[in-house]
């Protein structure tokens, strides 16, 4: 335990737990926040025309594991390969003969990677994110290789997936469903970028069967299946109608005949007949099925926690007496043939760094916890505490907490926690809306953090509603206001009012037609001020984004204001030292004054990128506003406008201390900026 001082000033004790982490392959919605390169060489001060710089260092590691998949050399070796998250990521050769990491190698451009394919000589190739680099590791010669870049001239931020011939990597990619191939021997792509389909937005899943020379590759939002015959050139749509509402294929695999199927967000997997080109069968499922059972025609597969068999012959599953701790499921599932002889199924259990090994000889199950490196993540959501004496910055999808200290300079983590899309601090409480499932959680900052689900606790999941993630979180009075982005619904994002008192709630679906609610502010004349997005359920809305009111006693009564731009974000409302409303519209700046009903706007940039988080403006303690957009750090005169941008590039995200110093993100590390 480590004494410190809560956010509210109040003593408390820290304990470190295990951290228990859902990650989602849709959190790379925003990666392209980091399209970037680090600052300045990460020199730890550096003084700029308009203020010093300073590089605080990474400021929350993490032990999460993207995915593994097992396989053994042509030795008889076997390993388990994970993907730690990070920056940048990293894969962890296990050996599963000692239980010990064996060697690791970092995939520099990657911050995570979800694609891995095992091709017929053993060898394991990984497709990552941010640039889209190929890896090759050789656990025959233990030789590892980086490919680079193979998204070059494309806006396409990630490869989804991967799958081999025997010459070739087929790859699929995110945010525009394209499609490319990689030839092995001359180590580069050897195709275009071709989109697969107009307006689908991931190519989430791809398996290749070299019986017919064909690829099966999953397409969404919403979901579809495509199945492309490469030998005639023929593609046609095998998904059945009753599948079409789901999100996307997350996972497929094929064994024998059958191609299994994942759907998500609903946990079942359909069964495709390949010979019979039909679906034969389904069945519920929170994992993908494993390899062929080598003594037995199944394969196996979880379902809640618990360990099934699913007969290849009968097409029926049987469910078994193994089940894995509370809470968890298999990541992957692999057989493989450990020295000693035995015969073991094995893959993660979810994504601490635990893995299983079962025995299907024996029916007995094996949980084990290697000893992982902790990785530094990409900072995420950032503020600060009430008397400004603390910056709170939160990890990007394995999340965490990190609580800094602006005059100790030192600081603390707490775990667990998920990736934050908002943080809102008030006396004695800490209100985080945490992604995945849009949770609205709650810490109470004069007891002990004992990480979720008990301090911080739930207050409210909005998942049922579609919504995936709570962008906007106010509280006026005793009542909470919620603002949300959907990924699962058919409208747009909720307003939800929770109760803090009576810990009722009320929820307003498809609150602003077809678009998300990304800011919110209560302001001083009774209404509540809020912006949205056009982005909704990976859509676009036809109308631009809308800046309207209403009285926190009839939010049903939406006043829209006529803001002179036509926007696809109006982002980061707060009140300003004039007393009128400041927000971002793209990237044009605008003062609104209700008294008079008039608009100001000041532009700082034509065009900005992204969904839901990309400005945020802070009050400073000079009578001046700043503000970032785009990764520019920027100032603004109230009385005239004037706007003076201090960094150019690589500035994410804004948060404020007491002195007055401003603190930004670039990738893992913390930065703070004295202004001159």
């Amino acid at each position: 335990a480590v004494s410190h001082r809560s956010i509210a000033g109040v003593s408390f004790m820290l304990k470190f737990k295990r951290h228990l982490l859902l990650v989602s392959s849709f959190m790379i919605f925003n990666f392209f926040l980091f399209f970037i390169h680090p600052f300045f060489a990460y020199a730890k001060s550096i003084s700029t025309p308009y203020g010093v710089l300073t590089d605080l260092g990474p400021k929350v590691r993490n032990i999460s594991v993207n995915t593994s998949r097992a396989a053994m050399d042509k030795k008889g070796n076997c390993y388990l390969y994970m993907i730690l998250h990070g920056t940048p990521t990293v894969l962890a050769v296990l050996d599963l003969n000692t239980g010990k990491v064996k060697k690791t190698f970092p995939l520099l451009d990657s911050t995570a990677a979800w694609a891995m394919d095992i091709d017929e000589g053993g060898v394991l190739w990984i497709g990552g994110t941010n640039k889209g680099s190929i890896y090759r590791f050789d656990p025959n010669t233990f030789s590892f290789k980086n490919f680079g870049n193979q998204l070059g001239g494309s806006k396409e931020v990630a490869i989804q997936d991967i799958t081999h011939s025997n010459q070739k990597l087929f790859a699929t990619t995110a945010y525009g469903a394209n499609f490319f191939s990689f030839s092995k021997a001359k180590g580069k792509r050897v195709s275009g970028l071709s989109p697969l389909e107009p307006g689908k937005k991931f190519a989430k899943s791809i398996v290749y069967d070299q019986g017919s020379n064909t690829l099966f590759i999953s397409l969404g939002a919403k979901a579809n299946l495509l199945k492309w015959n490469l030998s005639t050139g023929k593609k046609e749509h095998i998904l059945p109608l009753k599948y079409q509402s789901e999100t996307y294929i997350y996972k497929m695999r094929i064994v024998n005949q059958y191609l299994f199927a994942r759907m998500y967000p609903s946990e079942k997997i359909a069964v495709y007949d390949m010979k019979k080109n039909r679906f034969v069968a389904e069945f519920p499922a929170s994992s993908i099925v494993s390899n062929k059972n080598p003594f037995k025609n199944e394969v196996y597969y979880t379902y809640k926690g618990k360990f099934y068999r699913f007969d290849l012959k009968t097409l029926k599953t049987y469910r078994t007496n193994l089940s894995l701790p509370p809470f968890t499921e298999a990541i992957s599932l692999d057989f493989v043939k450990k020295k000693n002889g035995e015969t073991v199924l094995t893959g993660l259990v979810d994504n601490d760094g635990r893995y299983y090994e079962l025995n299907p000889i024996r029916n007995r199950l094996v949980i084990r916890k290697p000893t992982l490196p902790a990785q530094p993540v990409n900072l995420y959501t950032m503020t600060q505490s009430l008397d400004g004496s603390k910056i709170i910055i939160n990890g990007y999808m394995s999340g965490g907490l990190c609580i800094y200290d602006v005059d100790t300079k030192k600081e603390i983590e707490l775990k667990p926690v998920s990736q934050l899309e908002t943080i809102l601090v008030t006396p004695g409480k800490m209100y985080l809306g945490a992604y995945p499932k849009a949770r609205l959680l709650e810490y109470d900052l004069a007891s002990k953090w004992k990480g979720y689900p008990i301090n911080p606790r739930k207050l409210l999941n909005l998942l049922s509603y579609g919504q995936t993630r709570i962008t906007a979180l106010i509280k006026k009075d005793n009542t909470l206001l919620l603002g949300t982005y959907p990924e699962n619904s058919t409208g747009g994002g909720v307003l939800a009012l929770y109760d803090t008192v009576s810990g009722k709630s009320t929820v307003y679906p498809n609150f602003i037609n077809n678009q998300s609610i990304i800011s919110l502010l209560a302001y001083k004349d009774g209404y509540i001020y809020g912006g949205t997005s056009r982005h909704a359920n990976y859509k676009v809305s036809k109308e631009p984004a809308r800046f309207f009111r209403f009285k926190l006693d009839n939010p049903k009564r939406v006043e829209f204001l006529p803001i002179p731009l036509n926007s696809v974000m109006i982002s980061s409302l707060i009140e300003g030292p004039d007393g009128n409303i400041w927000g971002m519209a793209n990237g044009t700046l605008f003062q609104y004054n209700p008294s008079t009903n008039s608009f100001k706007t000041k532009q700082i940039l034509k065009a900005i990128s992204g969904r839901f988080k990309n400005a945020v403006l802070v009050n400073g303690k000079n009578g001046l506003l700043y503000g970032t957009v785009e990764g520019k750090l920027f100032e603004v005169d109230p009385s005239t406008m004037k706007v003076t941008i201090l960094l150019d590039h690589n500035a994410w995200d804004l948060a404020i201390d007491k002195n007055g110093t401003l603190y930004v993100r670039n990738l893992e590390r913390l930065y703070s900026f004295q202004r001159k």
